[in-house]
């Protein structure tokens, strides 16, 4: 694949061969993506607690509930 190619004159450029992409197909395996592991219900909803951003708005919450509005004092 390290063939230079002058994209000016695309008639040169040709495929894999039936051979080679057999072999390709043997030896590597089918073009797709690893199907992700399942999680859990319970992991999800860990992750997304374990987030900054959502501790930071909970933290700035509660901060809030303490100190409340100044001007409706």
């Amino acid at each position: 694949m390290a063939d230079n190619f002058d994209l000016n004159n695309i008639s040169n450029i040709r495929g894999l061969s039936e051979k080679e992409a057999a072999e390709k197909l043997a030896r590597e395996g089918y073009n797709e993506i690893p199907s992700a592991k399942k999680r859990s219900f319970l992991a999800m909803v860990y992750d997304v607690i374990r987030e900054p951003m959502l501790l930071l708005l909970i933290a700035g919450g509660i901060v809030y509930m303490f100190l409340g509005d100044v001007q409706k004092r």
